[in-house]
Parts: C-alpha cells; structure tokens; sequence
C-alpha cells in the first residue's frame, strides 16, 4: 500500500484550521516556532522512514508534534487533527477514544510507542495520574 504523507504546508493549514475552529485561549496564535520548519521536516522525514505500518507511523506524528511543538499554540489539537487526518487519507480510521489525559501521558513520557499505536487503534491504555 502506497502511503500519502502531510507536507509541510498541510501541517501548517491543519493548525491554521484547529486555531479557527477550536479556541480554547483568547492568546491562541496561528504559525510555526523559529525552529517550527526544521522540525516539521524531521518529523516527515521519520514518518517516512519509521518501520511498520501506517499505524507505527501516525505514532511518530502524533508523538512528533506533541513533544516538539512546531506551532506557535495548539499543538496537542494539532497533532489530534493531523493524526487524524494522517489515517483517514490513507484508508484508515482513527478509533482511540479521545481522551486529553492520553495526551498529556504521550507529553510526558509515560506511554510506550506498543502502547499509543494499541490505543490509536481502538484498544485499552492505562489511565494517566498528573502527578
């Protein structure tokens, strides 16, 4: 199966959309970091080279955008809406019961890579504790 990954430009309109669509801070700000461009182009560049399949790489999307905030506000959306758009144009679904405190989880480290593809596909994860 052929992959269709996001470009750059795609990334940036998905976090253009997100900040339209839902605002969630008055002070929510459209565009990339000073190092926001690079980043993007690692993180495509990893997708592309990740082994396994089309779910093994929408972990290092999701982990990508999450733990590296390219954008200048709502990278968590972001990354929920790139994620799901990642999956959906190429055949796929995005069925993980959506749940901030996976979110959180994934930025903190606490899920294994095992884990987050299991839940991205519909499947159980522990329950993140904020310490």
């Amino acid at each position: 199966m052929r992959i269709t990954y996001p470009s750059q430009k795609d990334m940036l309109e998905i976090n253009k959309i997100v900040l339209e669509e839902i605002r969630v801070q008055k002070a929510d700000r459209y565009g990339l970091m000073p190092s926001g461009k690079e980043t993007i182009r690692n993180l495509i560049r990893r997708m592309k080279s990740a082994k396994g399949d089309i779910f093994d790489k929408t972990v290092v999307l999701l982990k990508g955008i999450i733990r590296q905030h390219p954008f200048m506000s709502g990278n968590r959306r972001t990354a929920m809406i790139a994620t799901m758009t990642f999956l959906e144009i190429n055949g796929k679904r995005f069925i993980a019961k959506k749940d901030i405190g996976v979110i959180y989880g994934i930025r903190e480290l606490f899920y294994s890579d095992k884990e987050i593809n299991k839940w991205i596909r519909g499947g159980e994860i522990r329950e993140f504790k904020r310490q």
